[in-house]
Parts: C-alpha cells; structure tokens; sequence
C-alpha cells in the first residue's frame, strides 16, 4: 500500500474517533447517498474526505535515508440547508481540538506530524451548507 493511502487510513480513523459526527465517507468510498429522501445529499448530514499529496522530498543520498511526504488532508462537512451554521461550526471545532498541531499520529512503520489547520469559510449553496477543514500534515518514512 502506498504512503498517502497509508497516511489517509491514519487521518480518517483519527476522524473516526469524534464520536459526535455524522457519516464519514471516505474518499472512493460509494454507495451511501442514494437519490431518495433518507439518504439524499440535500437532506442527509455527512462528512467527506480525501487527501491532496505535496510536494516528495528525498532527505538523503543512497538507500538509507528518508522520503518527505506531505499533504492535505481536506474534511468536507454538508448539512442540508435550512439547518443553521452552529453545528457545522462546532464540529470544525471538534476536528481542530482531535488534531492538535505537533502531534503524532502512528501505524506501524508510518507516522504522520499535524502542521497546522485552517477552518474553511461556510459556503450556502441552493439545498445545502458546506464547511470544513483542511489539515496540513507531513510524514518521514525510512527506506
């Protein structure tokens, strides 16, 4: 398995531990929205996921040393609209408190370092709101 899809797993199943949030779709996870009035992206509350990798940096020469991977890691939030803005807001917060700067996150031979965060601006779109937050991470695997 490669290095960001590891470093996605490490992301989502720290997401995976607020329990207060709603459905977590994993990026290439299918099947949850369905055009009906249960599970409709327009009256269903959920959370999106993926990953955007950066820039890969060698830090050594020869075969023992270490690659630099970094990222994004973006969490899409969507309410239906007409629900308000304060829960999105508070769960922006609760993403933010469970992934503090500086901290280490690790699954066996991967770790991956929070950087810094930044809470996406809501936008209100015909039938629903959308708002997030983008982590900025980074990883040293040894070769």
């Amino acid at each position: 398995m490669n290095t960001y899809r590891l470093t996605q797993n490490i992301l989502d199943e720290q997401l995976a531990t607020i329990v207060s949030l709603p459905k977590i779709i994993k990026e290439n996870d299918i099947g949850y929205l369905k055009n009906d009035d249960d599970t409709s992206p327009f009256t269903s509350k959920y959370i999106r996921t993926s990953i955007v990798p950066l820039e890969t940096q060698d830090l050594s020469i020869g075969t023992c040393g270490q690659d630099h991977y970094s990222g994004l890691f973006l969490v899409e939030i969507f309410t239906p609209r007409g629900n308000g803005v304060d829960e999105t807001n508070w769960w922006i917060d609760e993403i933010i408190y469970n992934f503090p700067k500086k901290d280490q996150l690790t699954d066996g031979d991967v770790t991956v370092y929070i950087e810094q965060y930044t809470a996406i601006r809501g936008q209100l779109f015909d039938n629903y709101f959308k708002g997030g937050v983008t982590l900025r991470w980074s990883s040293y695997i040894s070769r």
